[in-house]
């Protein structure tokens, strides 16, 4: 036997539907399957499916006082309603809402009276989606900057409604860079110091601490 394949490429002509005609032919249909049934109806076999579909049937082509009159020969007959109830589907929950969490961006350099108001930021550290403070965009800082930096640090809260940080690392690192050169101050090392307590690191602000008093000659201040 010869190998044959099947060719699609020349596909036969889309036939267009006429909507009208098929609708008028269903509903002849339709009139047809009725009279059936009434017949039935009137040998007194039509059995419960039978009755539901002629009513669904009258109702389908718009004769509601047969449908009327058919309800209450069944009504006669049965104590179950003619058509079962339509299920009504209870509403999909609403989503929780997402929590917001409020940003708050550090000035690009952090001066005296530039921070966020600690009262804001401490409310919104108890709102559902907390807070974050973004030093993203933080270059640099003067000394009534990081003074008032260390007051708002210290202020923050060390439970679980702690505020987040982003960007925060960079800063640090650039300030314990100049804390350790010749041009570090007092200031530097209080906000090095604050930021660590604030942290929960303790080893770190150790080391921190050994440095100082290296660096000073006096004792750093307690943990």
């Amino acid at each position: 036997m010869d190998d044959f394949a099947l060719d699609f490429t020349a596909s036969a002509p889309a036939v267009e539907l006429d909507a009208d005609k098929l609708i008028k032919q269903a509903v002849a249909d339709a009139g047809t399957v009725i009279a059936s049934l009434e017949k039935v109806l009137e040998a007194d076999r039509l059995d419960t499916a039978g009755w539901r579909l002629l009513a669904g049937l009258y109702l389908g082509t718009h004769r509601q006082d047969d449908f009327d009159g058919l309800q209450k020969q069944y009504n006669a007959v049965s104590d179950a309603p003619l058509l079962p109830p339509l299920s009504v589907q209870e509403p999909l929950p609403k989503p929780a809402p997402v929590p917001v969490r409020v940003t708050f961006e550090m000035p690009q350099r952090i001066m005296h009276n530039s921070l966020p108001e600690i009262a804001g930021v401490l409310a919104a550290c108890t709102a559902a989606g907390g807070a974050l403070l973004d030093f993203s965009n933080v270059r640099g800082a003067d000394s009534g900057g990081l003074k008032s930096l260390r007051h708002f640090l210290a202020r923050l809260p060390r439970d679980d409604t702690r505020p987040e940080f982003q960007g925060i690392e960079r800063f640090i690192s650039s300030l314990q860079k100049t804390a350790d050169s010749p041009n570090g101050t007092h200031e530097m090392w209080d906000t090095l110091f604050e930021y660590q307590r604030f942290c929960g690191n303790n080893q770190v602000f150790e080391e921190l601490a050994v440095a100082f008093a290296v660096r000073f000659g006096i004792s750093p201040p307690p943990w």
